[in-house]
């Protein structure tokens, strides 16, 4: 894979084309994978921040590079900061304008609170179904997780309860 990169405010994002076509040239035909290869794209940026995000600036891979080392011998590109972005923005843009989302999302937490609850064992089975296992940190911990994911739901959309 090609690694990912942090860029300083300065610095424009790039890839070592370079060294990709020296591996094609040494294993040509190799599948290679391009890590952290979101574009960030401007106005999702904006959109994200309209709806409670709070990044002031982002950069991101030129598509125009990625498709230049997709022609030389990349065969998967991730771009997951892209697909959570959008995928953050339309539920914060849904809990927002759309009241029976609301209680839909909140019913489901509670039931997954009050179910988990009153049986640890079901959730370590559920946390860890195909280990086949009783995991004893779950044992341990899981009410604190229990309330954890409902904070963190509350930190990535907004306390919807209101």
């Amino acid at each position: 894979g090609h690694g990912l990169m942090k860029f300083k405010e300065n610095e424009t994002p790039t890839l070592r084309l370079d060294i990709l076509r020296k591996i094609d040239e040494l294993l040509p035909g190799f599948p290679l994978v391009l890590h952290g290869s979101s574009s960030i794209d401007e106005n999702a940026l904006n959109e994200f921040n309209k709806y409670g995000g709070t990044i002031k600036k982002a950069k991101g891979i030129d598509v125009k590079l990625i498709n230049e080392a997709v022609k030389i011998n990349v065969c998967k590109v991730n771009i997951g900061t892209d697909f959570r972005m959008a995928y953050i923005t339309g539920l914060r843009k849904a809990l927002t304008e759309n009241e029976l989302i609301k209680e839909r999302i909140i019913d489901a937490l509670v039931e997954y609170q009050n179910t988990y609850r009153n049986n640890p064992k079901l959730f370590c089975e559920e946390h860890n179904k195909k280990n086949k296992y009783i995991c004893f940190h779950c044992l341990k911990y899981y009410d604190s997780y229990l309330k954890e994911s409902v904070n963190s739901f509350i930190s990535i959309c907004g306390d919807i309860r209101s």
